[in-house]
């Protein structure tokens, strides 16, 4: 049910605040304060509505939606001007503040327009070389040529295939970081293999008996 519109203040007569003077041996003084009964509004509703309580405005839930641009930062906030709560007696609506909360990726992580992709490989493929297919955010692959005997941790740049610059210049870099993975679990024949390279480089693996043996005479 509607209430009835808002009157001016018998209190303050529309003044918003309330003087009392008083005297002492000093002289006159006055007091200014906020009316208590309109609460600086300057009008009061006798009979307020029962759904927004005289304040002119009630509570209601929508969705909006936003552009987010791209290459937003994580915790960056966008203001969407007046769309925030209304204001009091028929004042201007606030502003929305959406705070951004970028969601880590199920491949890459961030490093400001730039992106890093981990590609693993074995013995073989550092030693011999090898090309990849690098996921990027078109949806294409690109294609990475990695050189014979690359160590890991090497880092290759794929130009512009990274994050978009919010404030325009183009797009960062993505950067793929080489990671050696040692397999742990060998077939037969791949072990054999693995003792034959070994020997061809004349490095001992696994248990050198002579070794052993020379640490036992030492020992007594």
């Amino acid at each position: 049910e509607p209430g009835s519109t808002p009157q001016r203040c018998p209190t303050c007569d529309g003044a918003g605040e309330v003087r009392r003077s008083s005297r002492s041996v000093f002289g006159q003084f006055v007091n200014i304060a906020t009316c208590g009964r309109c609460h600086g509004e300057g009008s009061i509703v006798t009979d307020p509505c029962g759904e927004c309580r005289g304040q002119g405005r009630e509570r209601k839930s929508r969705r909006l939606e936003v552009d987010i641009p791209a290459g937003v930062n994580d915790g960056s906030r966008m203001r969407l001007s007046g769309e925030g709560d209304t204001g009091l007696n028929g004042g201007p609506p606030g502003h929305l503040y959406v705070y951004i909360n970028v969601a880590p990726h199920e491949f890459f992580s961030r490093q400001e327009e730039d992106l890093i992709f981990d590609l693993e490989m074995n013995p073989a493929q550092a030693a011999l070389g090898f090309e990849a297919a690098i996921p990027t955010l078109d949806g294409d692959p690109a294609v990475l040529k990695v050189p014979a005997g690359t160590q890991s941790g090497r880092v290759f740049a794929l130009k512009r295939k990274g994050i978009p610059r919010i404030h325009g210049g183009g797009r960062g870099d993505l950067l793929v970081r080489t990671e050696l993975k040692v397999p742990t679990d060998l077939s037969d024949e791949q072990r054999d293999l693995l003792h034959q390279l070994a020997e061809s480089f004349g490095t001992p693996v696994g248990a050198d008996k002579g070794l052993l043996n020379k640490i036992k005479d030492a020992l007594g």
